[in-house]
């Protein structure tokens, strides 16, 4: 059983899944959800920092972890180094930032990458850009693990159903679907979330889209089940857990080549494709509504071992 200290600037989605997972298998795990302020990137990083080194002070004894884990480098990885430091505790950077290139603009978050114990990645592909920045650091690549339950259908009756779930913002390239639904009139479109391109998405879109708000994760999965096709046009992914969990369910999945969609995706297309070509894509894939559940995240389990080792390997490695 390993004493673990996660530092995070977010709360709730995949880090407290992940959490979940550890305490399950009897890991005694603490959440420091550190308060990231509004300002120039030089005042967030020394907010993070002076987060870290007040943590760092207060903990002695037994109640200094057995390791530090941080979700990405910066903001939580600075506060997470000034931690491990503090406490002499082996540091372990989980590096989510998609894309992971706006890590050169931030030296301090490069340092933590260098100095750090082990670095983890979602995926390989995001792994081998982190290591590039990190001086050719290795990095390990362990999946998020991906949990799927399987609701009741929902009827699908009409048109077919294309489902695109998440933040509508300009990361998930929604705005290229909203464009597609115009050559694709016999086809609905459902856009589930929230986010500051709403506005302009409904303004794309033909009279065949419907707009949800944000849903619980087991409202989520009834929507990618009733799906004929599950669109993921991300300009950016660190893995891209929609397609993971619609393909896990062996739905068709069309989606752009990042993170792991081209694991899992029926149909990959690169980031330069026209409305014409998604919309030729997405028709194509609601001819092969039966597919094989695949997955390219971990299992529960396999998630929990994965972690497991690389604990021990960062505390080895002090």
């Amino acid at each position: 059983m390993k004493r673990v200290l996660v530092v995070t600037p977010w709360s709730g989605g995949f880090v407290d899944v992940q959490v979940g997972l550890l305490r399950d298998a009897g890991h005694d795990v603490e959440v420091m959800k550190i308060a990231v302020t509004r300002g120039p990137r030089w005042w967030v990083t020394a907010w993070a920092m002076l987060q870290g080194f007040v943590r760092g002070s207060s903990g002695s004894g037994n109640a200094k972890p057995d390791v530090v884990h941080a979700y990405s480098a910066w903001p939580a990885g600075v506060a997470g180094l000034a931690i491990a430091e503090s406490l002499g505790r082996p540091l372990v950077v989980h590096e989510h930032l998609s894309p992971p290139e706006r890590l050169r603009r931030l030296p301090l978050a490069v340092r933590v990458l260098e100095d750090c114990d082990r670095i983890l990645s979602p995926s390989l592909r995001h792994a081998q850009a982190v290591s590039a920045i990190a001086s050719q650091r290795h990095v390990e690549v362990v999946p998020n693990p991906v949990t799927v339950e399987w609701p009741s259908m929902w009827s699908s009756a009409g048109s077919s159903r294309v489902v695109c779930l998440g933040r509508l913002e300009d990361q998930k390239g929604f705005d290229r679907i909203a464009m597609a639904s115009r050559y694709a009139e016999d086809l609905t479109f459902y856009f589930i979330g929230t986010g500051s391109q709403e506005k302009r998405l409904r303004s794309l879109v033909n009279g065949n889209a419907v707009f949800v708000k944000p849903v619980s994760h087991d409202r989520a999965m009834k929507w990618l089940r009733s799906a004929d096709v599950v669109a993921c046009p991300s300009r950016h992914e660190s893995f891209g857990i929609v397609a993971a969990e619609a393909a896990a369910l062996g739905k068709p999945v069309v989606a752009t080549d990042v993170g792991c969609h081209a694991e899992v995706a029926t149909e990959v297309l690169p980031q330069s494709a026209s409305p014409c070509e998604w919309a030729s894509a997405i028709k194509r894939a609601t001819q092969s509504s039966r597919m094989p559940r695949r997955t390219s995240g971990s299992t529960p389990g396999a998630f929990v071992a994965t972690m497991e080792r690389m604990y021990d390997f960062a505390s080895a490695d002090e």
